[in-house]
């Protein structure tokens, strides 16, 4: 025979816990409305953006990035504009992504209301230059921003074929071979050799037309250390100093420990 041994609490017990549990439902709930009022002030909201370094892009374009991701709210509740909570990573991320002028960006609270936006924009290395536009080229070699006319402030001219249309952001050439061409442009300058600019056809071949017509011709992938040893080897003899500089038509410097020269 089995005996039932299961305690109830009385009526009034259960009331006051159900109170209890009630009170504390009420309280948390009372706890987090207020947070999301506290966060979503406008006492605690950055109202004031102060935009720092940008030469080729606009406030404007920095600021609608800007807004885009301030928008809205965290999880559904928090204001994003709220100083604890402003997304400074994703700001920087989308202005340096979508900018092509920007290297880099950085984004700083200051204070309850105000954040700074530093944008680095890349410094023009070269320029490409078409039919009708004018191209800044950074030093990996990207078209980053199209000039209003054509620009000249002592930097090196690019030529190719690349396709016609809207360049910007196309690569002019592989990034470590543009680096070298501008390595070599720089040394070249130290020796005094004053270069026009750089052309190339086949993207292999890089010829550097000198201001006094000379042509020197280079493979990319040539490291410009060598490649300006070789031409000082050149130039150190005395049938080449006898000619003079300007009147060989080219050199060609792609062959390793030869350089081939032709007269005028």
């Amino acid at each position: 025979m089995s005996s039932n041994n299961t305690y109830k609490l009385p009526k009034r017990k259960k009331f006051r816990v159900y109170l209890k549990l009630a009170i504390w439902i009420l309280f948390v709930i009372s706890i987090f409305v207020g947070l999301i009022y506290w966060i979503n002030h406008d006492s605690l909201k950055i109202n004031s953006v102060e935009i720092q370094g940008n030469k080729f892009t606009t406030q404007s374009e920095i600021m609608n990035l800007y807004d885009d991701e301030v928008s809205g709210r965290h999880l559904f509740i928090f204001s994003r504009k709220n100083f604890l909570l402003l997304p400074e990573n994703k700001i920087e991320d989308r202005i340096r992504e979508t900018l092509l002028p920007a290297e880099e960006v950085f984004a700083d609270v200051k204070g309850l209301h105000d954040v700074v936006i530093e944008v680095v924009e890349y410094k023009p290395v070269a320029i490409y230059h078409t039919e009708d536009k004018t191209y800044f080229v950074n030093k990996k070699g990207v078209l980053f921003f199209e000039t209003p006319e054509f620009y000249v402030d002592d930097l090196v001219l690019l030529e190719s074929n690349l396709e016609e249309g809207d360049l910007l952001g196309k690569q002019y050439t592989d990034e470590n071979i543009f680096s070298n061409l501008i390595k070599t442009f720089e040394l070249l300058s130290k020796e005094n050799i004053k270069i026009l600019k750089i052309s190339t056809e086949d993207f292999e071949t890089y010829t550097f037309r000198t201001v006094t017509g000379t042509d020197i011709l280079i493979e990319g992938t040539d490291k410009p250390e060598t490649t300006i040893e070789n031409l000082q080897a050149a130039l150190s003899q005395e049938s080449i100093h006898e000619i003079q500089f300007n009147n060989i038509e080219y050199f060609d410097l792609r062959f390793e420990d030869k350089v081939f020269y032709k007269l005028k």
